[in-house]
């Protein structure tokens, strides 16, 4: 007798979804005295039921991992479409290699520029045999949300691995990273599944002395019995460091600076020296709980000295032309007597030491100078224990003074020529009065026949500010910025039959009489003069003008959101229609793609480049938005014409904006008989 047994199998292509029924029937053949027969089994009837998935956030961690992953390739989805994620950038900077397995561990806590590793296990997710599924997987901060597509790990595995870096820099959705800061909470979805971790605390390294940060500074957590280290880490540039996760247990958070050797600002070629240095910073901490670790400020103060010194200026501000008296008290607080100590003082460029001022307790001493006359030096032979010796000087504040504060440093140098002393230094506010970051634009307004003074004559910026003359034909503007800008003479202000003409030294004429540029590339005055004649020869006595200006509309400050809304490719955003200016000069708001160029014509001619102000971008930056200021009118109809070429300088199209200038608003003139 023979036997055969058969079991119908299912196949596919495609895996088998929840829900689905397998039934399975098996038939048994054999044959009895060579006649063959069969006998059918039952059925058996199964469901496929359901797998719960999980989402996990991991952080590597080659210590203390507890599991191991393949970290696939990552994309995110961004509004240009999918896009492929950098290659992953732990905290320390190195860039993980995804050809091997990366140990990893639990992330319920990360610093804010960690690696975040996401893993979702889920059976039904495996799709298709034989393929690499994907899924998307959404991390949410705040306002900041990112969509990931993540990769199976290994054929028909059900499990995907991904990644995102942590940034504490804004940035814009749909870019890769996940914007986050101290404290916050991340969280994940998958479906219906979610989990969630925080941002441990942060703290900061900083010199006591001046709150100065401290970047590329180990800061480490010692075994409080054993001194051994268990956990390190480095600052950042801003000084801030922290530790996600850490076990509970008894610490001592500690963390050294060390100082290289620099050269004083201002001091001469080869004095270099070292600092007196810092104490380490050392403390013992419990850790409670594991966790994130409470991180809190370190600060580095000086070692003490036997030996120091204090500095001090007689003045908190000075101008240029100033004179400043220092005065260094040096101390001895020892019971010995110290020798060849030699106390040097760095005078920055620009303050100029003043003959004869130089005293030691009182008496008239003349200091060493070095060459350039920056360094003053006087030695202290013999300088016994518990006693102070004061030194006083006088500088001068010249024109070759750099920067917002005149910063003067001294020290004392021993015969081994270092430094066996604090370093002292004095702060003095530096009062650049019309050298600023600010210009002022000053000038005259004169009859060129008569050389007599214009008064009531109006003159006005860009911008619409406007200034009329006194009674001597002189203005000024204050407070104006660095760039450049455009100067014009209200024509319709002068007496009647008076012209603006060429003066005799002219300069920045923008192709007519009444109109100059002016820029400024740092604080200053500028002085702009013009002229004007009576070319008609009318006779005024005792003219007395009045001008009333109508209120006046400036442009707004635009930004992307307002290039966003313009539904047309080529608009004239400013000056709109219908619009009316108060004064012969307008501003321009042109919106064109970001890849075409635009050419403003005012009557046929073209618009000097002087004009053009600045560009703005546009959100998703296909658009941007073109302005120019300052752009002269004329009296009557004015044309704007704006034409688009491409970057092989093709014309593609044209946009027209007219404007009519009327004369001047709202001016009367009244003239004694």
């Amino acid at each position: 007798m023979a036997l055969l047994f058969i079991g119908a199998i299912q196949s596919s292509a495609y895996a088998l979804t929840v829900g689905q029924h397998i039934e399975n029937q098996a038939q048994v053949y054999y044959s009895v005295a060579g006649s063959d027969k069969s006998i059918e089994t039952n059925k058996v009837e199964t469901e496929i039921g359901t797998v719960p998935a999980t989402l996990e956030f991991l952080a590597y961690d080659a210590n203390h991992a507890d599991k191991n992953v393949t970290l696939q390739s990552t994309s995110y989805y961004a509004s240009s479409g999918l896009n492929t994620m950098s290659a992953p950038r732990l905290n320390s900077g190195e860039v993980l290699d995804t050809t091997h397995i990366i140990p990893v561990r639990d992330g319920d806590i990360y610093a804010s520029n960690d690696l975040l590793i996401v893993r979702v296990i889920d059976i039904e997710a495996n799709q298709l045999i034989g393929v690499i599924d994907k899924i998307e997987v959404t991390l949410i901060n705040g306002e900041d949300r990112e969509t990931l597509q993540l990769r199976e790990s290994e054929i028909n595995s059900g499990v995907f691995v991904g990644y995102i870096q942590l940034v504490n820099q804004e940035n814009t959705q749909g870019d890769g990273e996940l914007y986050v800061q101290p404290n916050d909470t991340i969280s994940g979805t998958y479906q219906q599944i979610s989990d969630s971790a925080k941002i441990a605390p942060e703290a900061k390294v900083f010199l006591s002395e001046n709150g100065k940060v401290l970047a590329n500074v180990e800061v480490f957590l010692l075994d409080a019995i054993t001194g051994e280290v268990r956990y390190s880490t480095i600052t950042d540039e801003n000084g801030v460091y922290s530790f996600a996760n850490v076990e509970a247990g008894n610490y001592i958070l500690y963390s050294d600076y060390a100082v290289t050797p620099q050269v004083a600002e201002g001091a001469s070629v080869g004095a270099a020296y070292v600092d007196s240095g810092y104490e380490s910073f050392s403390i013992k901490v419990l850790h409670t709980e594991s966790g994130p670790f409470l991180a809190m400020d370190i600060p580095f103060s000086r070692k003490e000295v036997s030996v120091w010194l204090e500095k001090q200026a007689s003045k908190e501000r000075v101008g240029l032309g100033e004179f400043i008296q220092y005065t260094i008290v040096v101390h001895n607080d020892t019971e010995q007597m110290v020798t060849h100590l030699k106390l040097e003082d760095i005078l920055p460029r620009g303050l100029k030491y003043q003959k004869d001022s130089f005293t030691l307790d009182g008496e008239t001493t003349t200091p060493i100078q070095s060459s350039d006359g920056q360094t003053l030096s006087v030695t202290l032979s013999h300088f016994i224990g518990k006693s102070i010796h004061t030194v006083r000087y006088v500088a001068e504040v010249t024109a070759g003074i750099k920067g917002n504060n005149i910063v003067n440093e001294a020290w004392l140098r021993g015969a081994d020529n270092q430094i066996h002393s604090n370093i002292a230094s004095s702060v003095v506010k530096l009062e650049k009065e019309l050298f600023t970051d600010k210009g002022v634009i000053a000038g005259k307004i004169v009859d060129l026949n008569s050389s007599r003074a214009m008064q009531g004559v109006r003159l006005y910026l860009e911008n619409a500010a406007y200034v009329v003359t006194d009674r001597e034909g002189k203005y000024h503007f204050e407070e104006i910025d660095m760039g450049m800008h455009v100067l014009q003479v209200d024509k319709e202000s002068l007496l009647d039959g008076y012209e603006v003409v060429p003066c005799e030294n002219s300069l920045e004429k923008k192709g007519s009489n009444f109109s100059k540029f002016v820029e400024f590339k740092h604080g200053g005055l500028k002085r702009v003069d013009f002229c004007i004649e009576n070319v008609e020869g009318i006779i005024h006595k005792n003219t007395e003008e009045k001008v009333f200006t109508q209120e006046k509309e400036k442009m707004p400050t635009y930004g992307a959101s307002d290039i966003a809304s313009q539904i047309k490719k080529h608009t004239i955003l400013w000056p709109p229609k219908g619009y009316i200016p108060a004064i012969p000069s307008t501003k321009l708001a042109i919106v064109h793609p970001k890849d075409e160029r635009a050419v403003v014509y005012l009557n046929g001619s073209r618009v000097s480049l002087f004009n053009y102000d600045t560009s703005i971008n546009g959100k998703k930056r296909e658009k941007v938005m073109t302005l120019y200021k300052g752009v002269d009118l004329l009296q009557g109809d004015n044309l704007f014409e704006v034409k688009f070429f491409s970057k092989q300088g093709e014309y593609t199209s044209s946009v027209k904006r007219e404007i009519h200038i009327s004369g001047a608003p709202m001016s009367l003139k009244y003239h004694e008989d």
